[in-house]
């Protein structure tokens, strides 16, 4: 079966309701390996575990030039 963008899983999971894509494409490997065991949401990295989903939210740099 091809997994492409246009393909959505509604994920089991936890925080999110699903995704598209390779997000998607996680979801479905989540819910194989970990099945309906509860989500938590933790701001903590020394928290992270095996198999935890982690969002980064990237702030971009802005660079100026003086003339």
């Amino acid at each position: 079966m091809a997994w492409t963008n246009d393909n959505y899983y509604a994920w089991h999971g936890g925080i999110y309701s699903g995704g598209y894509g390779c997000v998607g494409f996680a979801f479905i490997l989540s819910d194989t390996v970990f099945g309906n065991l509860p989500d938590r949401k933790h701001m903590d990295f020394d928290n992270i575990q095996v198999g935890d989903i982690i969002r980064s939210i990237m702030t971009p740099i802005l660079y100026s030039s003086s003339e």
